[in-house]
């Protein structure tokens, strides 16, 4: 019998990174891109019995998965971690919020959404419309005039492109399109 591999926790991460990859649109839009054959050589996905052919996708260029594990390691399992109640929780997470905006210089609803997504100021943001590059972290409902700042709550907050933008603007992509498409992206994560 083969020996059980270790469950540690950089394996765990390693698996729930597995999991999330073979589960993923783009590894099935790959795999239906191609018509479900080899790209190299024509052989096509079956689950017939005895004649059983899996696809595998491949990275191009190669991912570095030990890389990618431990820097989740590092960055989520390996910090200093304090207990706190969710109050206390939720006012050190908008202490740090306004304290970033203000060493980056940015408005607070970009800190927001950033603190909200895990994303730093060095990631590319999609556009939640179209997917391509957002420049603009939008308020679904305005803020109004002196800004309201119970507006600036990642529920409220979507990037959208320039284009996209304008059109949320002038109304073409209204508020409920906003929210669904914000909601659709919300059950994804």
């Amino acid at each position: 019998m083969a020996k059980k591999k270790p469950n540690t926790p950089r394996s765990r991460i390693k698996n729930a990174l597995r999991q999330l990859w073979l589960r993923s649109r783009e590894r099935a839009a790959a795999l239906k891109k191609s018509g479900y054959k080899c790209v190299d050589c024509g052989v096509k996905q079956s689950a017939a019995k005895g004649k059983e052919v899996k696809l595998e996708v491949h990275h191009e260029p190669k991912i570095n998965w030990t890389g990618i594990t431990q820097l989740i390691f590092d960055r989520l399992l390996n910090v200093p971690q304090v207990p706190l109640c969710k109050d206390c929780h939720k006012k050190r997470h908008e202490q740090q919020i306004v304290k970033f905006t203000k060493e980056m210089g940015m408005k607070k609803h970009v800190g927001v959404y950033l603190d909200y997504h895990g994303y730093t100021i060095a990631d590319i943001i999609l556009c939640e419309v179209c997917n391509s590059v957002a420049c603009d972290i939008h308020h679904i409902e305005a803020r109004g005039m002196g800004g309201n700042p119970d507006k600036d709550v990642s529920e409220n907050l979507i990037a959208l492109c320039r284009d996209c933008h304008d059109k949320a603007e002038a109304g073409i992509i209204t508020k409920e399109q906003l929210r669904a498409i914000k909601q659709k992206y919300e059950d994804l994560l």
